[in-house]
C-alpha cells in the first residue's frame, strides 16, 4: 500500500488503520524538513496518533518523495520496487487552504496527482484513492441537486473556494485514468474535526481556528451554516474499509446525515461555560480586523470572510456556504452503501462537542471556560444515582446507555443545571438470560428549563429575552416538573392507556430532580416519525384519532376535571395570555423572515391577522369546551402498538398536558401528517371522525359547527403558542420539519374566521 500525506491529520489516522490490519507493508511518501528527515516526520505523527511503536519497525517505509517531480523524486530501484508490489495507492496528501487561490495550489493538489497516477498503471494496475473534499459539489450556479457522480469539473469557475476548485480538476485527471482502464475511487469528506474519543484534535483545521478565535473574541458571526462535521477516525475506517477493489470509478460522500447548525454549536459554547455573542457577519469580521492580538490564529482566515465568490454578485465566500445558498447535496448513495458495511457515523451530540473541547483545550488551543459546568462522568453518575433510589431493593438493576436523547438543547441543559437530566436506558433482570429494557427519566425543575429557555433567546433574540423575562410563562413551561408526574399518579385508566407504563416515580437523593422510570417503547411502529410523514397511512390516522376521541372523552367538561389533581394542567386564560401580547408580537415580527421564505406574504399577513385579532378569539377558544389533552400531539411524543390485527397509540412525554379544547391536540396532529398539498381536502373527514368518536364515548352529540369553529380556534392557538415559539428555536437549532408543517398550517387555516 502505497500512502501519501502520513504527516497530515487525516493522513496519519489512514495509516494507523492500515498498520492496525494483519497484512501488508505500508510505504509512505514524505519530504525531509526543518531538520527532520522523512522517516522522523512519519513516525512521529503517527506515534501521535496512537499508533503502537512496534508496528512501525515492522511494516512501515518512509520514502523521501516529491510528489512533483518525475518518479516521485525517489530513487529508480525503489520506484520499480513499490511498482510491482503495490495494490494500491492512497493519495492524501494536500494543502489545504481556505484562502489560498487555485493558481497557488495547483503545484501541490493538482500537479502531484499525475505522477501518483503514473504510478498506479505501472507494472501492474493499481487501485487508486483520491481524498478529495465535499467542497466541490459547493456551486454558485444555479444547481438543484449534487450527487456522488456530479463531475464538479464542469462548473470550476462558479466553485467559491480555491481549494475546492483544485480538487475538483484533480477529480478530473482521475476520472480520465478511469476512462482509459484504472478503477479507482474518490472520497469526499466534509469539515475533519477530532476523532469521536476526544483522544486527537487537529488545532490548525478549518473548525479549530473558528472556535478558538470565536471564543477569544467573545463574539461569532451570525451565520446560517451547517456545522457537517466528520471525526477523523470514522473517516480513516472508512477509507481503508473500501481499499477493496472494483471495477471502474466510485466517489463517495462522507458528509454527516445529521449536521448541527453553526448557531447551534455556539449555543452549546455558551452552555459549556464560555461567553460567546453572536452578531451580523460585517460586524463580526470588522471586530476580527480591529482584533488587538495579531497572533490570533483566526486572522490566517480573514481572506475566508473578505474574498469575493465567483458568480455570487459581490458575496463573499463564507456567506456562500449558508445553508440556503448553494445547491443541494446529495449523499444517500453513500448512507446507503456505508450503512451496508456496518460503518456508522458517530453522533454530533452533546458528548462530542464536549471531548472535540477537551481535546483542544489539552492541545493549549483554547483556555478553560470560566463557568466549566459539571463533567459527562458526573452527570452520568448521577443517572446512576437516581437509578438505585428507584429500586433500592432490586440489585439487577443496572444501566444500559446513558446517552440523553433529544436535540443538542436537552443535552446541554444538563451542563447548564449541573447535573443528570433527560431520558436514559436502563435494563433489569427478568431471569438469567433476559433483561428487560426500560427508560428512566430525570426532569429538570420549571426555573432551570426557564432559564435555558432565556439562554437561548439571549443568544440569537437578546431584545425578546428582555420582553420574556416581564411575563410569568409565555412558554408554557411553569409545572412542567410536576405535571408529568402528577399525570401518571392522578389520570384515570382511560387516558393512562395511551401512556407508557410507569414503573416507578421519586426524588432524585442529590439534585431533588423528579424522576420516572418508564416502560421503553420496544417493537411499535412510527416512534420518533416526525420527519417521515409519508410512513403515516390513512389507518395509522384514523387509529389515532379514536384514540384521541377515547381519550378527551374521559375527562370532557367534568365538573371535578384532572386539573384538581395533575398540579401544573392549567386551563386556557384568554386573560394572561392577552396580557402577554407584546411577547406574542413580538415572536411574530421576529420571525417573518422564516414565514415570507416557506409561505410567501399570503403566510404573513394571515399571521399578523392571527396576533392583531388575539383579542377577539382567545375569549372565544377560552370558552370552548375543554378536557385534558396530550398538548405536544405530534409524531415526534407518538408510536403506535401492534396488539393483533389492531394498533393502538401511545402518547409519551406528558409535561405539558393541559386543560384545553380537544381540537388543539388534533391540530397539531394534522399540521404533523398531512402534505400541504391536499391536507385542507383530507382534513374535512379527519376532523368529522373525531367528533363522531368523541360523540359516541360520550352518549350523546357534539354541535358539527360549534366543533369546526373550535378546530379553527385550536389552529390558531396552536401557531401563536407552539409553531411561532418553534420557529424562533429553528433559528439556533434547525428543526428539519418545521417548514413543512407551517406550510401545511397555512393551508389548514385557509377561510379561518380568526
Amino acid at each position: 500500500m502505497v500512502l501519501s500525506g502520513a504527516t497530515g491529520f487525516l493522513g496519519r489516522h489512514i495509516a494507523r488503520q492500515l498498520l492496525e490490519r494483519e497484512d501488508g507493508d505500508v510505504y509512505c511518501l514524505a519530504r525531509s524538513r526543518q531538520g527532520s528527515s522523512a522517516r522522523e516526520r512519519v513516525e512521529g505523527a503517527l506515534l501521535a496518533a496512537g499508533t503502537d511503536p512496534d508496528r512501525l519497525q515492522a511494516r512501515l517505509h518512509v520514502l523521501e518523495a516529491d510528489l512533483t517531480r518525475p518518479h516521485l523524486g525517489i530513487a529508480a530501484h525503489q520506484y520499480e520496487s513499490i511498482a510491482h508490489k503495490a495494490s494500491a495507492i492512497v493519495h492524501c496528501a494536500a494543502d489545504v487552504s481556505w484562502v489560498k487561490s487555485y493558481s497557488r495550489l495547483r503545484a501541490s493538489n493538482v500537479l502531484s496527482v499525475t505522477p501518483l497516477l503514473r504510478l498506479a498503471c505501472q507494472a501492474k494496475s493499481k487501485h487508486f484513492v483520491l481524498i478529495s473534499s465535499i467542497g466541490v459539489c459547493y456551486t454558485t450556479r444555479a444547481n438543484p441537486r449534487v450527487v456522488e457522480d456530479t463531475d464538479p469539473f464542469d462548473y470550476v469557475p462558479t466553485i467559491p473556494l480555491g481549494y475546492a476548485q483544485s480538487k475538483a480538476v484533480a477529480e478530473r485527471l482521475v476520472r480520465q485514468a478511469v476512462h482509459r482502464g484504472l478503477d479507482a475511487s474518490i472520497f469526499r469528506p466534509s469539515l475533519i474535526t477530532g476523532d469521536s474519543d476526544g483522544q486527537y484534535a487537529n488545532s490548525e483545521d478549518f473548525v479549530s481556528l473558528l472556535l478558538q478565535g470565536c471564543i477569544r473574541m467573545g463574539h461569532a458571526p451570525d451565520c446560517d451554516w451547517q456545522v457537517d462535521v466528520v471525526p477523523v477516525n470514522f473517516v480513516s475506517r472508512a477509507v481503508v474499509a473500501n481499499l477493496a477493489q472494483h471495477r471502474g470509478l466510485r466517489t463517495l460522500h462522507l458528509s454527516h446525515p445529521e449536521p448541527r447548525s453553526w448557531r447551534e454549536l455556539i449555543l452549546f459554547l455558551n452552555l459549556y461555560g464560555y461567553t460567546i455573542r453572536l452578531e451580523p457577519l460585517p460586524n463580526w469580521f470588522r471586530r476580527l480586523e480591529q482584533f488587538p492580538d495579531v497572533n490570533l490564529p483566526l486572522k490566517r482566515l480573514q481572506g475566508f470572510f473578505a474574498n469575493t465568490a465567483p458568480g455570487s454578485s459581490g458575496r463573499s465566500v463564507s456567506q456562500f456556504y449558508e445553508a440556503s445558498a448553494h445547491a443541494r447535496i446529495d449523499s444517500g448513495f453513500s448512507g446507503a452503501h456505508f450503512a451496508s458495511q456496518r460503518l456508522r457515523y458517530p453522533k454530533l451530540d452533546a458528548d462530542y462537542f464536549s471531548a472535540y473541547l477537551m481535546a483542544l483545550r489539552q492541545a493549549g488551543a483554547i483556555d478553560r471556560p470560566p463557568r466549566e459546568r459539571a463533567s459527562r462522568d458526573r452527570q452520568k453518575a448521577l443517572g446512576t444515582e437516581a437509578l438505585r433510589a428507584l429500586t433500592p431493593h432490586d440489585p439487577s438493576w443496572r444501566p444500559a446507555t446513558f446517552e440523553s436523547r433529544g436535540s443538542i438543547v436537552t443535552e446541554i441543559a444538563s451542563w447548564r443545571c449541573g447535573g443528570a437530566l433527560g431520558l436514559y436506558g436502563v435494563s433489569s433482570a427478568i431471569s438469567a438470560a433476559d433483561r428487560a429494557n426500560f427508560v428512566l427519566k430525570i426532569k429538570a425543575r420549571d426555573g432551570e428549563a426557564t432559564a435555558t429557555a432565556v439562554e437561548v433567546l439571549s443568544l440569537a433574540h437578546p431584545h425578546l429575552a428582555n420582553v420574556l423575562e416581564r411575563y410569568s410563562d409565555p412558554l408554557q413551561l411553569q409545572g412542567a416538573e410536576a405535571r408529568e408526574t402528577s399525570f401518571y399518579s392522578s389520570a384515570p385508566e382511560k387516558v393512562l392507556q395511551f401512556a407508557p407504563r410507569c414503573h416507578a416515580q421519586g426524588r432524585h437523593p442529590d439534585t431533588d430532580r423528579a424522576m420516572l422510570l418508564l416502560e421503553r417503547l420496544d417493537n411499535v411502529e412510527l416512534l420518533n416519525s416526525v420527519d417521515q410523514p409519508h410512513l403515516w397511512t390513512d389507518t395509522h390516522l384514523r387509529c389515532a384519532i379514536r384514540d384521541l376521541a377515547t381519550m378527551h372523552a374521559a375527562q370532557y367538561e367534568h365538573t371535578t376535571p384532572v386539573r384538581a389533581m395533575i398540579r401544573g394542567a392549567e386551563r386556557v386564560d384568554a386573560g394572561s395570555t392577552l396580557q402577554e401580547l407584546p411577547f406574542h408580537q413580538a415572536v411574530a415580527q421576529t420571525i417573518e423572515p422564516y414565514l415570507h421564505t416557506w409561505g410567501g406574504t399570503e403566510l404573513v399577513s394571515r399571521v399578523r391577522a392571527l396576533i392583531a385579532g388575539m383579542a377577539a378569539w382567545m375569549p372565544r377558544y377560552a370558552r370552548q369546551p375543554t378536557t385534558l389533552i396530550h398538548n405536544d400531539c405530534n409524531p415526534r411524543n407518538m408510536a403506535f402498538r401492534r396488539e393483533g390485527k389492531n394498533l393502538r397509540t401511545c402518547w409519551y412525554d406528558w409535561e405539558l398536558c393541559a386543560w384545553a379544547p380537544p381540537q388543539r391536540d388534533l391540530a397539531e396532529l394534522l399540521c404533523f401528517t398531512l402534505s400541504a398539498t391536499d391536507a385542507r381536502d383530507r382534513s374535512v373527514g379527519y376532523i368529522e371522525l373525531h367528533r363522531r368518536k368523541l360523540s359516541a364515548n360520550l352518549g350523546r352529540e357534539v354541535d358539527g359547527d360549534a366543533w369546526i369553529e373550535g378546530f379553527q380556534l385550536a389552529l390558531a392557538d396552536l401557531m401563536v403558542k407552539r409553531l411561532a415559539l418553534y420557529t424562533l428555536l429553528h433559528h439556533s437549532v434547525r428543526q428539519s420539519f418545521l417548514p413543512r408543517v407551517v406550510q401545511t398550517w397555512k393551508a389548514l387555516s385557509l377561510g379561518s374566521s380568526c
